[in-house]
């Protein structure tokens, strides 16, 4: 709705619009950077975490500065992740996704509970905020003029200083609060960092995308015209600018999260020297954090101690000497650009050579006679404010500036990360080792970093490049030289033309210009439906053709597409919603019941009615008799849809459900036999109902947006019905007598009367109509739902005619038995089908989701949690994250296709694992306070990429994978060996927690990596192919490696396909 905002706004103020999301992104960077200096002044704090005494007395300053520095850990893996993000879906989502990171990670900061609670929201928002410092000044530097590229990046760090200085000036006010010793000192200044990733959230979506990155991806037309917006004018210069970007464009290849290693190793680089700049970055950010700076900010209060301040001033004049930071960073606005990035260096290291030998003297002068220390005192602080104005005039906003400049436009973000790994090795290394080198050397500290910078010097003349007023195309030309020196370099800029990119590359702006006046190509690694519109000279005057060059799966495909025109917002799409939206009722009755019972086993009223314990085997096959019911009603599910259709699968599924529930919520007291006997019913009829209903949502769903509406079929409707269970049950446990249990099972009967009611109301799925003879009813719903109402279609066309092929040929290999199976595994393709069905179905049953769902209020009574109150919050917060993420991840199924989703949850997953293994090996069933909380945050992260990457796939992928005539079968069998998955692992895994403890979760760990190799080797791609196509995927010696095949078309939107330009 509001992603053209930006066309409104004139260029100015687009300008400042960009200036200052661009201020608050790095506003939070700088905040963070200044407020441990505060909250490691607060007693309270220091008590709380356990690295000193109750009157702030540290004694644990290894502990102190671990804690401040593992930030720059996740600020490490924050910049690569960020990057790789940002090159990969753009400068603007990479920042709304690392804010999402920040405002979790600075929420968690404020909540601390014990020092391992703040260890792993420092880590978290340490991603968030190296992301956000990896993407914002390359987004900065893409948007900028040549000329004004320094300047502008200065006026953005002013926010470095400015959240580094209010961070000391709220801790000043926050100081007198109770003479300090309040809570809410560092409480409220760790929570404050949440409002500037707030804003964030809510606007950086109006901003446009960097015309540079919209060029690397094809997007030529876009780029171009937020290039015009940006500059204010469609002159010759913006066109030469622009050609430019064109032509660094075409050589541009995506890179992959592997490129950092490649990078610095030298390899792949194509003599590019990445390598090289890599390097660059890296030392230029370590140098800068060794110039001194990190000790005049986290560590001023500290020193003016030392110069015989009192508290008070300690905190008002660190707070004045960060604001004077903000003067310094104005002044490199202005000479950035005008003296060149290597004068500012060289003249900053040398001017910061001679402060910090003026100030050692000073303190050493006042340490060695202290009658003296209050007449030295004032000259000490004066060169302590000088070191910040003159590092925030030059290395202050220089280093940050040249990592953005000297990759090329493909990796840029990406190779960003690099100057930010540097400045969080260089920025974690000194803050660990401050508190050490002042506590040893005290005020001599500053005589080593003195000696750092003299040797800045020739390193900076010799080694750096010097890219002011010149494009960041053009600074290509430096890197075309093998040696690292910085006269070879600038030999090879003179030699290329003063790097005139389209000499250097054998191009000429008429070319670009002349080809983007016959047709204007727009090249997109996946199909979509974004339009570049551009004038064509072989249309009709007066007229403008849509074209886009891109790279398809499946060219017919993408041929109808283009002619229909159909996208999320046509007619047809819109009348389908409220039938997906229906259909996503089944899946709600799964989710339900599944959160229904983790909620229910927190609940003393439930266990003292039957009385069941939380764990071991009464309780274990409480729940695994639902599978039980599964198991069976798998046997049913495929002649209900396939005989009497998808929708009757539906509603008799819906049916048992409701006669499942009656006897659940009229059981009489200890007569657990007839609970379990209704929840039998349920797992009968979920089964039912949840094998017709997937396959209806694929079959039913236009092939540009099966992966959208399969995901979000599974994804909204398990999430809204675990949602609707946590909620009901946590609200209703403040009940105390048998209704607090009793409502949350009624309210089940809700959605399976809905189903049974509405089903009748909806289209059969034209897939079965066609296997069963129904050829013009099929017809008449494609046409409805998929063509506008176009009885001519291509894309109506295209679906009867794969339909109708397929149902031909599996008419030919017989009819198929409802009771028999072997057609599921009667030829070679199928066999590989039902191996996969079963690998991204079974073995995700033995990743450990059981022991986090189904017995999480186990895992809260073993850390100390026994509150019922306490741990149903926790367990229905715990699935609204999970919901948030699912349904994110609906709308990247398509974007980053399903294998990589598997892979990459198998992966995260994984990794999620390997602490909570440690901490429950270490804990032993006693786990301490802090310890706990530390490890429930792992378990909502567990959740999170879970839930984004594998819960939009559960039921997609499977009704993808088989073919139409054993897709309800093939469904039933999925259900039958779910069943027994489910049925050994929630009997199991209370058995083997009780048994064997904390070893559980190795044998979880352990099969995490197993599936990711098995993932990585078999799973084929299914995105952008229609349902009919993958018979030739699957049918092929390689499936995986045909799967990922891709071909170069020219579209035109209204016209197809225009060539095959393969060849």
């Amino acid at each position: 709705m509001f992603q053209h905002f930006w066309k409104k706004l004139s260029p100015k103020q687009l300008s400042i619009f960009i200036q200052t999301f661009s201020l608050i992104a790095i506003f939070f960077e700088g905040y963070d950077q200044g407020v441990m200096g505060g909250v490691n002044a607060s007693p309270n704090y220091v008590a709380e975490v356990g690295i000193g005494l109750p009157d702030g007395t540290i004694t644990d300053t290894t502990h102190q500065g671990g804690i401040v520095s593992i930030y720059y850990l996740g600020a490490i893996v924050g910049a690569f992740v960020g990057g790789w993000i940002a090159d990969r879906i753009g400068r603007i989502n990479g920042l709304f996704i690392a804010a999402v990171f920040a405002l979790v990670g600075g929420a968690l900061q404020a909540a601390t509970q014990s020092s391992d609670f703040i260890v792993v929201a420092r880590v978290i928002t340490g991603l968030g905020t190296g992301a956000l410092t990896a993407i914002v000044p390359v987004y900065i530097a893409e948007v900028s003029s040549a000329s004004h590229r320094g300047g502008f990046l200065g006026y953005v760090f002013i926010a470095n200083y400015l959240g580094i200085s209010i961070a000391y000036w709220l801790d000043f006010g926050l100081s007198f609060i109770d003479g300090g010793y309040s809570e809410i000192r560092w409480r409220f200044l760790l929570a404050f960092q949440c409002l500037p990733a707030i804003i964030l959230l809510v606007g950086i979506k109006l901003l446009p995308d960097s015309p540079r990155f919209l060029a690397s991806v094809g997007r030529l037309d876009e780029a171009k015209e937020v290039l015009e917006h940006i500059r204010g004018n469609k002159g010759p210069s913006v066109e030469k600018e622009f050609a430019e970007i064109c032509a660094v464009a075409e050589e541009s290849k995506p890179s992959s999260p592997i490129q950092f290693a490649k990078v610095l190793l030298g390899r792949a680089t194509n003599g590019a020297h990445l390598g090289r700049r890599a390097w660059l970055c890296l030392f230029l950010q370590i140098m800068a954090s060794w110039t001194g700076i990190t000790a005049v900010t986290a560590y001023s209060p500290v020193l003016l101690k030392q110069a015989g301040y009192s508290s008070v001033k300690q905190s008002g004049l660190a707070g004045g000497l960060n604001t004077i930071g903000i003067v310094g960073t104005i002044i490199s606005a202005q000479i950035v650009d005008r003296l060149g990035r290597r004068t500012c260096l060289i003249g900053g290291a040398f001017g910061l050579f001679v402060v910090n030998i003026v100030a050692a003297a000073l303190y050493e002068g006042s340490r060695a006679d202290p009658s003296k220390a209050a007449q030295i005192a004032p000259a000490a602080v004066t060169m302590l404010f000088l070191f910040n104005l003159i590092y925030a005039s030059t290395w202050g906003t220089v280093a940050f500036l040249i990592p953005t400049e000297i990759f090329p436009s493909e990796m840029r973000a990406q190779g960003n990360g690099f100057g930010i790994t540097g400045w969080a090795i260089g920025v974690g290394m000194t803050v660990l080792v401050n508190p050490i080198m002042f506590g040893v050397l005290e005020s001599r500290t500053y005589f080593l970093f003195a000696g750092l910078n003299l040797v800045w010097c020739p390193i900076i003349y010799f080694l750096y490049p010097e890219t002011a007023g010149r494009s960041l195309e053009s600074i290509e030309a430096m890197f075309e030289s093998s040696s690292p020196l910085y006269t070879k370099m600038e030999a090879a800029y003179r030699a290329a033309g003063n790097g005139d990119v389209l000499t250097n590359r054998r191009l000429s702006v008429n070319r670009i210009l002349e080809n983007r006046e016959k047709v204007t190509v727009d090249e997109y690694s996946v199909l979509d439906h974004e339009k570049a519109e551009m004038d064509d000279q072989s249309a009709p005057s007066g007229k403008v053709k849509q074209v886009k060059q891109v790279a398809v799966e499946n060219v017919d495909l993408a041929d109808a597409l283009a002619q229909d025109g159909y996208s999320w917002t046509s007619p047809s799409a819109l009348k389908l919603y409220p039938i997906i939206l229906l259909i996503t009722l089944n899946q709600a009755m799964t989710g339900y019941d599944g959160s229904l019972m983790s909620s229910m086993n927190a609940m003393p009223a439930f266990h003292e009615y039957f009385h069941v314990g939380k764990q071991g085997s009464t309780v274990g096959f409480l729940f695994a008799i639902y599978t039980v019911g599964q198991i069976i009603g798998a046997l049913f599910a495929a002649p209900a849809a396939d005989r009497l259709g998808r929708r009757f699968g539906m509603f008799i599924g819906s049916v048992f459900i409701i006669i499942g529930t009656i006897l659940e919520s009229t059981a009489p007291a200890r007569n657990i036999g007839q609970f379990m006997g209704g929840r039998f019913l349920i797992g009968f009829g979920v089964t039912i109902s949840g094998t017709s209903g997937p396959i209806y949502v694929v079959e039913v769903s236009p092939p540009s947006m099966r992966g959208l509406f399969g995901g979000l079929y599974y994804t909204i409707g398990y999430c809204v019905g675990a949602l609707a269970a946590s909620w009901t049950c946590y609200g209703t446990g403040k009940i105390l007598n048998d209704w607090s249990w009793r409502i949350p099972v009624i309210i089940q009967v809700i959605p399976a009367a809905t189903v049974c009611c509405a089903v009748w109301m909806i289209p059969e799925s034209p897939r079965w109509q066609i296997t069963n003879g129904q050829r013009e009813k099929a017809r008449a719903f494609l046409v409805k739902y998929h063509g506008n109402g176009n009885e001519d279609s291509a894309i109506v066309n295209l679906q009867m005619r794969e339909i109708e092929r397929e149902a031909i040929a599996n008419r030919e290999l017989g009819s198929v038995k409802w009771w028999d199976y072997r057609p599921l595994f009667s030829t070679r393709d199928r066999r590989f089908r039902m191996y996969l069905l079963m690998l991204v179905s079974v073995l995700v049953k033995f990743v450990g989701g059981a022991v986090i769902s189904y017995y999480l209020p186990v895992i809260l009574d073993n850390i100390g949690i026994k509150s019922p109150d306490e741990q149903l919050l926790i367990n229905a917060l715990n699935v609204v994250v999970s919901f948030v993420a699912s349904v994110l991840g609906c709308f990247f199924v398509d974007m980053f296709g399903r294998r990589n989703l598997y892979i990459w949850g198998a992966l995260l997953t994984g990794l999620c694992y390997i602490p909570m293994n440690v901490i429950a090996a270490q804990a032993n069933g006693h786990v301490a306070k802090g310890t706990g909380y530390c490890f429930i945050a792992f378990i909502f992260l567990y959740g999170v990429f879970f839930s984004f990457c594998w819960m939009p796939l559960q039921t997609l992928y499977p009704a993808e994978i088989l073919p139409n005539d054993i897709r309800a079968q093939g469904f039933a069998f999925q259900g039958l060996i779910v069943g027994l998955a489910s049925f050994i692992n929630t009997y199991a895994t209370p058995i083997a927690l009780e048994r064997i403890g904390w070893k559980t979760y190795t044998i979880f760990l352990v099969f995490h990596f197993v599936y990711l190799g098995m993932l990585w080797y078999s799973i084929v791609e299914t995105k952008g192919r229609s349902l009919e196509e993958l018979q030739e995927i699957f049918s092929d010696p390689h499936p995986v490696k045909k799967s990922l095949e891709k071909h170069k078309i020219v579209l035109v939107a209204g016209e197809g396909a225009r060539e095959d330009i393969d060849d």
